[in-house]
């Protein structure tokens, strides 16, 4: 097996413990649109990692998603008080960039506010690329965006690692080729946190 050459990380739940602030988000957003909110439970089985396009087809399907998506990138930072690093994270991407490894955001979250996001927590520093789910036809749970990422930062999928935490993360990282690992309940390669991925270099 080569060895890892760059590690791709997805950013909620993985890098970004933001959860809360979409939730917050995401309700505000439905009740703008003249739409009652949604509990946590249904928030976290059928929102949470959903592809932006899904998201409306679901929750928005009489918005137009320009609006539904200026609203998300004018008011998501109201919500930053929720966000949290996930714990570790700094310390991992420190020691990626001690040995010379790339890094490289690949989210579903659209790249103009995964970019505010990770500049908010300070960590946007790390990354050679950032690939936000409106730079690709498919989102996750399809592998486009994490061979863009691989490309982005110049490797092939079997020298890079993928780091993420849902089950769509899992399906993408397999689709794709790349040794994927999950902070979370699924697939096959799970860790319990981030430090846990500098085992797989």
């Amino acid at each position: 097996m080569p060895r890892v050459k760059a590690v791709l990380f997805d950013m909620d739940g993985t890098l970004v413990d933001s959860s809360d602030a979409w939730f917050a988000l995401f309700n505000r957003a439905r009740e703008r649109f003249g739409k009652a909110p949604v509990s946590r439970e249904v928030f976290d089985r059928d929102v949470w990692g959903c592809p932006f396009e899904e998201e409306l087809w679901m929750f928005f399907p009489d918005v137009d998603g320009k609006e539904v998506l200026e609203f998300y990138e004018g008011h998501y930072l109201d919500a930053a008080d929720h966000l949290r690093l996930i714990e570790g994270v700094e310390e991992v991407l420190a020691a990626l960039a001690d040995r010379d490894i790339p890094a490289a955001v690949v989210t579903n979250t659209h790249r103009p506010l995964a970019l505010k996001v990770l500049g908010r927590l300070g960590i946007a520093r790390w990354f050679k690329d950032v690939v936000g789910g409106d730079e690709v036809e498919h989102g996750k749970p399809a592998p486009d965006m994490v061979l863009l990422g691989c490309e982005r930062v110049g490797v092939g999928p079997d020298e890079a690692l993928f780091v993420g935490d849902t089950e769509a993360d899992v399906q993408a990282g397999q689709a794709a080729g790349v040794i994927t690992l999950c902070l979370g309940p699924h697939g096959e390669n799970r860790i319990s946190c981030p430090r846990d991925a500098l085992d797989h270099l």
